[in-house]
């Protein structure tokens, strides 16, 4: 029997709905944890305009977003990131024909065959943040944020920064950390889009002050980096050969039509922050699992001993001979996802699922949290927790405790808290892989 009714849903205010709810920190642990055991699998918020599906199982998302995917594919549109100038962002904008020409130009400039023809800026890479890391052991994260910057920005627009304080770097950063505060905040600007209009210095429109910084911070990066290549490919002297370099020389360089600028400067500003913040927050959770859990560290540790040996680090060609590896990676993303309720999707009709009417213009949530309850680091470092972290364990009831996500950001890419960690060179051995590898 169909059921005319939404989903199973928290307690809500009689006016604002569930609003505090999807202001709340770890909302997609809250989610996956306490509602999933009062609810279920599926859990439906709802707000004073908009309605919000949580799907806790693989095979529910599967069945929802992969079967219905004619009516599951467009995004929801959020004003608050629309401000921050975030709404031409290829994760966020609206499933036109503008969005799936942008799929189709990321696609086929990033598939598996071309990704396989990194794999030199991979290694290189690779080396730059174990030296890095082995001289200032203390800087890991600082470390880690910036040998990712470096990569995705020379992939993206053919740009090598000097040091981890280049204001390319800063200027992304900052523009990813103005996006993550529209997750961190219920804004009524959401729910009532017409109070964009108001100025910032009406009373109760600090959300403007916020959007206005954001726009500019995010402006700065995608102009200043596409520009400087719209430059270089017009004069016909492109320095370094890149994703936006690539796609300006292709569509004729100098005769380019708005429409094709438009494409690739905002595909391209999307592979730079994708690929910085969730890779780099992998990275930063690889260290944490590996204090957290030692013994399994050590294990994979030992299988990279004795596949790759002690004279070189391993690389993209010994993956499949490193199963236990491969599984220990697996697992920093099982308990530390860097997109814990992925990218959202709207319903563009209503649909009947698993009993329930789901109205059209509702977003849909794949709560990967609830789902699921890198090798060359582990080559050269020994990497144990310091104090601080393992009393902030101990306090948290031990490392398999249910609340190790509040060793997390609460809000955003899943980054792990800042936390103390001993890093230091394994032997010999390890030093002479980082001094004599090109």
């Amino acid at each position: 029997m169909i059921s005319t009714s939404l989903p199973p849903s928290p307690p809500k205010h009689w006016f604002w709905g569930n609003k505090y709810i999807l202001g709340q920190p770890h909302r997609h642990v809250l989610f996956g944890t306490k509602y999933k055991r009062e609810l279920g699998d599926i859990i439906s918020t709802v707000t004073l305009n908009k309605t919000n599906i949580y799907l806790n199982t693989m095979e529910l998302a599967t069945g929802l977003l992969d079967k219905h995917a004619s009516v599951t594919s467009d995004r929801p549109h959020d004003v608050m990131i629309d401000l921050l100038g975030w709404g031409t962002s290829a994760a966020f904008r609206n499933h036109d024909e503008v969005h799936k020409k942008m799929r189709r130009v990321l696609a086929s400039a990033l598939h598996p065959t071309i990704a396989r023809s990194y794999a030199s800026q991979h290694l290189d890479t690779t080396m730059s943040l174990l030296r890095e890391v082995a001289s200032n052991p203390s800087s890991f994260v600082e470390s880690t944020d910036a040998a990712i910057g470096s990569f995705t920005v020379r992939l993206a627009y053919g740009y090598t920064p000097k040091t981890q304080q280049d204001p390319m770097l800063f200027l992304v950063h900052d523009a990813v950390r103005y996006l993550a505060t529209s997750f961190s905040h219920y804004w009524l600007v959401n729910d009532f889009p017409l109070l964009k209009h108001i100025p910032s210095w009406f009373p109760g429109a600090n959300f403007q002050k916020i959007a206005q910084k954001g726009y500019k911070s995010r402006m700065r990066y995608a102009d200043t980096l596409f520009n400087k290549v719209l430059e270089q490919v017009r004069k016909g002297n492109v320095e370094q050969p890149s994703y936006v370099s690539g796609l300006l020389e292709s569509k004729g360089g100098a005769d380019l039509s708005g429409d094709d600028i438009y494409l690739i400067k905002w595909t391209g500003a999307s592979i730079f922050t994708a690929g910085s913040t969730t890779t780099s927050s992998l990275i930063k959770s690889f260290f944490l699992m590996a204090c957290l859990y030692p013994e399994a560290a050590k294990k994979a540790q030992g299988e990279i001993d004795s596949v790759v040996g002690r004279e070189r680090i391993p690389n993209l060609q010994d993956r499949p001979a490193l199963p236990y590896t491969e599984a220990f990676v697996q697992e920093i993303m099982r308990m530390f996802p860097p997109a814990p309720l992925g990218l959202a999707h709207l319903t563009t009709e209503d649909i009947e699922f698993q009993g329930y009417q789901i109205p059209k213009g509702t977003t849909i949530n794949a709560n990967i949290c609830a789902w699921i309850t890198c090798a060359g680091l582990l080559s050269v470092f020994d990497i144990q927790a310091g104090p601080r972290l393992a009393a902030q364990v101990a306090s948290l009831g031990g490392r398999e405790s249910e609340r190790l996500y509040e060793l997390t950001e609460p809000f955003g890419a899943g980054d792990p808290l800042p936390f103390d960690c001993e890093i230091k060179p394994r032997d010999s051995a390890a030093l002479s892989v980082l001094d004599n590898s090109s």
